[in-house]
């Protein structure tokens, strides 16, 4: 079972605060690489730059093709997870990458990229930090 809650722009922050408090790793999907891109400056201000990961398709090949391994190596199967990581991409995270995310957090999609996204989400057996056993996606840009 997935929960899936709206969650307003403004409290994105506080909110990717609270869900790394004991450690996990958070998926922050949106749809376009200039907002991947502000994200993730504001995200490595605030949590330091070796806590956030960039992935999108703005990136050359090859540039691509290693982040994409790293990434594999960091939360893909068998790999040795970070404690606390937050991976912020555009839909090239949602597209054959075997990738597991604790948490994620998603801008508006149509419904078939919505659940390309929560495919990353508790994807492996793994054993998690207690808060995130069960798994959670918020959506951003919902009318409430």
């Amino acid at each position: 079972m997935i929960r899936v809650k709206s969650l307003r722009e403004a409290e994105l922050l506080e909110t990717v605060d609270k869900e790394l408090f004991d450690g996990g790793v958070i998926g922050l999907v949106v749809n376009t690489v200039k907002r991947a891109q502000e994200l993730a400056k504001t995200f490595a201000e605030k949590f330091g730059e070796d806590m956030v990961e960039l992935l999108h398709s703005g990136f050359i090949a090859t540039q691509r093709v290693q982040k994409e391994k790293d990434l594999l190596q960091m939360i893909g199967k068998n790999a040795q997870r970070p404690k606390r990581k937050i991976i912020i991409g555009t839909q090239v995270i949602e597209q054959s990458l075997d990738i597991d995310f604790d948490v994620l957090i998603s801008d508006l999609a149509p419904m078939d990229l919505l659940i390309q996204r929560v495919g990353r989400l508790h994807r492996h057996n793994i054993e998690r930090p207690v808060r995130h056993e069960n798994s959670k996606c918020y959506v951003l840009g919902t009318s409430e």
